[in-house]
């Protein structure tokens, strides 16, 4: 169980480090091919293009940051020959970036009890129960004042 628990966080950090790979070696004019029409060619996402999109949608970066990145419109990812694969790449990497950020957090949880806190309290439902006073004790000292007013009142007589 444990050694395939580690094969996991290996697998995710050999991912996150493929990902920083990507982003400091690509070229916005290797993301796209040219597909040709009978006006202008068409932009095509390739394979680049696509490991691209995930690693920047991994790090939650919006379509127009991405769109940015590849120096290209929104218009262009959208288009119809482009819609699926950048939608899929784009999930996908969203996803990731997800998987990476929790597990950051669950290593920090172990340092950190702050952090270890917030995570009870998002995933397992936790809450801090604050002590508040509900007037039963107010109520007990007015009884025993009522008692003592009545006992006084039949020795007193």
């Amino acid at each position: 169980m444990a050694k395939k628990k580690a094969e996991t966080v290996e697998n995710a950090e050999k991912v996150d480090k493929n990902d920083n790979e990507i982003l400091d070696t690509y070229q916005p004019a290797d993301c796209f091919d040219k597909v040709k029409t009978r006006g202008r060619p068409k932009l095509k996402l390739n394979a680049t293009g696509i490991r691209v999109i995930e690693a920047l949608a991994a790090v939650q970066c919006t379509h127009d940051e991405i769109a940015a990145c590849l120096h290209t419109t929104k218009d262009t990812l959208y288009a119809p020959q482009n819609e699926e694969a950048f939608s899929t790449a784009y999930k996908k990497g969203s996803e990731q970036g997800k998987m990476s950020l929790r597990r950051a957090q669950f290593q920090l949880a172990r340092k950190n009890p702050t952090m270890a806190i917030f995570l009870g309290k998002q995933y397992l439902g936790q809450t801090e129960s604050e002590k508040k006073d509900d007037g039963g004790a107010k109520a007990a000292l007015d009884e025993l004042c009522a008692a003592i007013r009545s006992a006084g009142g039949k020795n007193g007589s």
